[in-house]
């Protein structure tokens, strides 16, 4: 992942090496999280179909209050930019993310844009499930100072399995 004009990085280096997995680590702030949400949620958007599988270690790091934070940008509004103001957040609802919008105290869900996985129930859960339009896997903040799953490598591979299948252009 290169570091743009504008002092940011874009995934556009990255996705050329064609690697397996992509791992990028890097200090806080230059837009790692930002420019993959951004190619995802546009595919997405603008395909109509599931591009992005956020997963997150524990079941409770899964709820719609951060899940939505997780796509809440300091200085734009993503959401907005991606679909012209159409929609203003992601919202996650039954195990799915959404485009969303509210209108008149009610949240109004369009299109489906991913799903959300918990690496921690992975094998219980998702194994031998289908999760077809996926094409860029997501796990963020891999490195903690807390608490590691047991055997977490093998666990995140066979859930990567899982949601790619043989499709080889899942990133």
């Amino acid at each position: 992942m290169g570091i743009g004009k504008d002092g940011y990085y874009t995934s556009k280096d990255i996705l050329a090496y064609e690697a397996t997995y992509n791992i990028v680590y890097g200090e806080r702030g230059p837009g790692k999280s930002f420019d993959i949400k951004r190619l995802a949620l546009t595919e997405a958007y603008k395909t109509g179909e599931m591009r992005i599988g956020l997963i997150r270690r524990y079941r409770d790091d899964i709820t719609t209050e951060l899940v939505t934070k997780y796509f809440i940008e300091r200085d734009v509004n993503l959401i907005e930019m991606i679909t012209k103001k159409e929609y203003t957040f992601i919202d996650w609802y039954r195990g799915y993310l959404w485009f969303a919008r509210m209108e008149n105290n009610k949240i109004i869900r369009g299109t489906k844009c991913g799903e959300v996985f918990a690496l921690s129930i992975a094998n219980k859960r998702y194994k031998s499930t289908g999760h077809p339009g996926i094409k860029y896997i997501v796990f963020e903040e891999v490195l903690t100072s807390d608490y590691y799953l047991p055997d977490e490598p093998k666990k995140l591979m066979q859930l990567v399995s899982t949601i790619a299948r043989k499709d080889s252009s899942v990133k």
